[in-house]
């Protein structure tokens, strides 16, 4: 049975999905080689109660830690234990928390320093779907649209579809009617009705999309040993509309905090290239890293960082450089020879 929740209630699991939030946020700065996942557990569960809260996983169905810790081809339900992290890993978290009676259950796959250009693909692909999904949350829509939305978009990708493990509705219980599967079809499964709330959760393998169990009763993995990513929102239906209830806010921010000093020598480097490049003259910029490469492109496309375009006293764009190319980026016989290539990406502009 689906259980409706007021505007005062959503509200008040805004608050539980927030906790959630902000200690992935927390552990974002955490991961990293050589860590172990059992003390990111316990950092997280000293996180949970300094914010008025309990974990919410720990001890619900005898589950014995405050977080599931689900490295490379474990999809979910990993537990946290005492080997480290290791460079190229990426790992699933899983958290869950409970606070003034209702549950917030949120999830993030990181990347553990510097990942395979093929898996860094699985996670963005993952991410992206778990929106995708979300869209679909609306009234008149059912269960299998937002499943639908999901498959369709990963299997075009050529990634398996976890079938066993599915979302789920959320309130007072962590498991709530209905359940939200990653597959479906088009207008079939329960329909959606205003003051639902329900966790959407892409697990999406690389390979197949079949799994196995290990003996622990808990640790899922894919059948066939590839990587599996998983992201997870909170997502409430208030007036017609799909409504965040938690967000990746946190750990987007926590992401930037160590590449601050870079970003700013960054942005004032390309605010000075318009006035040294001559009309004619070329850049060439090569980034390593995503929020440096937004950096540059933003800044080739409108001439500044955050805003559109100057016009001039004619209305029209001043723009200070028009783009060579799309973008570069290594070959594989290049990664081959220097695997720190991997996440490099050329961008070039000619002075206008």
């Amino acid at each position: 049975m689906i259980k409706i929740k007021t505007i005062e209630e959503i509200e008040i699991m805004r608050e539980s999905a927030l906790v959630v939030s902000k200690t992935l946020g927390m552990l974002a700065k955490e991961v990293k080689p050589g860590v172990s996942t059992l003390y990111l557990d316990k950092l997280a569960e000293d996180f949970i109660r300094e914010q008025g809260a309990i974990p919410g996983f720990l001890g619900l169905y005898d589950f014995p830690n405050t977080l599931c810790m689900s490295p490379n081809s474990q999809v979910v339900h990993g537990i946290p234990n005492k080997n480290p992290l290791q460079e190229g890993d990426i790992i699933s978290i899983d958290c869950g928390a409970k606070k003034n009676g209702f549950y917030g259950d949120h999830a993030y796959t990181f990347a553990v320093g510097e990942i395979a250009a093929e898996t860094k693909k699985l996670l963005d692909i993952t991410r992206e779907s778990l929106y995708v999904g979300i869209r679909e949350f609306k009234t008149g829509n059912r269960v299998g649209d937002v499943g639908y939305a999901i498959q369709k978009f990963t299997e075009d990708h050529g990634y398996g579809v976890v079938r066993e493990l599915v979302g789920h509705g959320l309130g007072r219980e962590m498991h709530e009617d209905p359940e939200m599967p990653n597959y479906g079809k088009k207008g079939r499964g329960k329909l959606f009705v205003e003051g639902m709330v329900v966790a959407i959760e892409p697990m999406i393998n690389m390979g197949t999309k079949n799994i196995k169990q290990l003996k622990d009763g808990w640790t899922i993995l894919t059948a066939d040993g590839k990587p599996s990513a998983h992201f997870e929102h909170n997502v409430a239906l208030v007036n017609g509309k799909p409504e965040l209830l938690s967000t990746f806010d946190y750990i987007y921010k926590a992401l930037r905090i160590e590449v601050n000093s870079e970003i700013d020598a960054l942005k004032e480097l390309l605010c000075q290239l318009p006035e040294v490049v001559k009309k004619g003259g070329k850049i060439s910029i090569i980034t390593y890293h995503s929020i440096e490469d937004r950096l540059v492109k933003r800044f080739i496309k409108n001439g500044c960082f955050d805003s559109e375009p100057i016009k001039d006293d004619f209305g029209k764009w001043n723009l200070p450089f028009k783009k060579s190319f799309k973008f570069k980026v290594p070959s594989s016989k290049e990664i081959k020879l220097n695997n720190r290539a991997r996440s490099a990406k050329l961008r070039s502009a000619t002075r206008l």
